[in-house]
């Protein structure tokens, strides 16, 4: 087994954001100073890794979420911006809205696409392979992002934004989470292999809360598998 020497605590605390942040393994008690209802963490090799694990976490909840809970406004005032945003997009950035159906044995994903003036609404099933299928959801909302990528890449894009709702998607792929099944090993590969002409950035959005290009997104893989 990996001998890994952890120095720091990255923590996500969705009911105090104040204690979100890297923490020194060294020099903070665990049980006392971290562990609560809402916090999530995990131990860090290094601290660049831990403050990458916590950014991606704040930026999500400064966007949606007002005291551990998705806030209308915030959704609200999102909704409003975010038109303008993709208006603003240079001719090498693209934003993507992604997201995963499955159904009855049957997956799918949709993606809404902003690049070059234009906004392209997708809608796929993801083929039949009966062990990635296995996965469900999974299966599906990787495939909407590994094809978001390829779209991007083809369109020589070299700036992409995903907007993604189910949290695995980044934390496999930016080494927080383990990929231990072949899908995600898989999936963890293609990404970095794209990163190296490719700099995504991923933000988290709540799901089912009227994040007005998700819901479209949502409806799009839903109608995939119909």
């Amino acid at each position: 087994m990996e001998n890994l020497n952890y120095k720091f605590y990255g923590v996500r605390n969705s009911q105090d954001l104040s204690k979100s942040g890297v923490y020194e393994i060294a020099n903070v008690d665990y049980d006392t100073e971290i562990r609560e209802k809402g916090v999530k963490s995990k131990k860090f090799v290094d601290r660049k890794s831990a403050e990458q694990f916590v950014k991606l976490f704040l930026k999500s909840q400064h966007l949606f979420f007002e005291n551990g809970k998705v806030s209308r406004d915030k959704v609200d005032r999102f909704n409003q911006n975010v038109y303008q945003t993709t208006q603003d997009l240079k001719p090498n950035q693209a934003i993507a809205f992604t997201d995963g159906s499955y159904k009855d044995g049957k997956a799918g994903y949709g993606i809404v696409m902003f690049y070059k003036n234009k906004k392209l609404p997708i809608s796929k099933p993801v083929k039949d392979d009966s062990k990635e299928i296995k996965a469900q959801n999974i299966c599906a909302e990787i495939e909407g992002v590994k094809a978001a990528i390829k779209l991007a890449e083809k369109e020589n894009i070299t700036d992409l934004t995903i907007y993604f709702d189910s949290e695995g998607l980044a934390d496999w792929v930016l080494g927080f989470n383990k990929s231990k099944r072949p899908l995600t090993r898989k999936y963890n590969d293609f990404y970095k292999e794209a990163s190296k002409t490719l700099s995504i950035t991923w933000i988290r959005v709540p799901a089912h809360h009227g994040v007005i290009y998700n819901e479209e997104a949502d409806e799009l893989a839903r109608r995939a598998i119909m």
